[in-house]
């Protein structure tokens, strides 16, 4: 039970980082200035960071279930 809800807040987090580097991407595109340019850069990294770390969660939570 506990590692079903633990897996569907993963889930959940992976779903919103996925969002989160959309709306990164989305800022690149309409980035005008560099400032801008920076921050969706770095956004987009945090991102990234963020899903790999959620994807090393989950594969660590599926071992403990079995």
């Amino acid at each position: 039970m506990i590692v079903s809800i633990i897996r569907k807040d993963i889930a959940d987090s992976i779903e919103e980082a996925k969002s989160e580097m959309e709306l990164a991407k989305n800022r690149l595109d309409h980035a005008a200035t560099e400032m801008e340019i920076d921050i969706a850069i770095y956004s987009m990294i945090a991102a990234e960071k963020k899903i790999d770390m959620l994807f090393k969660m989950a594969k660590e939570s599926l071992g403990k279930a079995q």
